[in-house]
């Protein structure tokens, strides 16, 4: 069997790992909807893997048992993974703090859960949204409108 190189190693692996269903359904219950306590905002419904982000930014959040576990499993993970590929914790940290970044993370988790891995990858919802001239939306979502 030829070996594979570079890109075409990455995406088979993650297609074998992401397209696993024990991994679609360890995602599936991560993308799950949660409501946690957060000091600062009050309380937020957001699927798991979100909260499980904020804990790993340093956010002060109270969520339930399952999603605290996943967030220390979160931690751990990116730790391995982190250190392994020669990174600095600390630079994921501070990546995380960023509302939207955590939101564009769960939603491609979601997405990976529920289809699985696509070329191109299939979202739940829209991954980004550009407001050009109007400064509004033209997707006409039914949740909008």
């Amino acid at each position: 069997m030829a070996k594979r190189e570079g890109v075409s190693a990455f995406l088979t692996t993650t297609r074998l790992v992401m397209g696993n269903p024990v991994t679609r359904f360890i995602l599936s219950g991560a993308s799950r909807e949660y409501k946690c306590i957060y000091k600062d905002k009050g309380e937020v419904n957001a699927p798991a893997i979100y909260h499980a982000l904020s804990m790993l930014a340093g956010e002060d959040v109270t969520c339930p048992a399952s999603v605290r576990f996943l967030g220390i499993l979160i931690k751990a993970i990116t730790a391995i993974g982190v250190s392994a590929l020669g990174g600095e914790v600390e630079d994921v940290k501070r990546a995380v703090k960023d509302p939207a970044l955590r939101r564009g993370i769960s939603l491609v988790l979601r997405g990976l859960a529920e289809y699985g891995v696509t070329v191109p990858q299939r979202m739940p919802a829209p991954f980004l949204i550009v407001w050009n001239f109007t400064n509004m939306c033209n997707l006409r979502c039914k949740h909008c409108y």
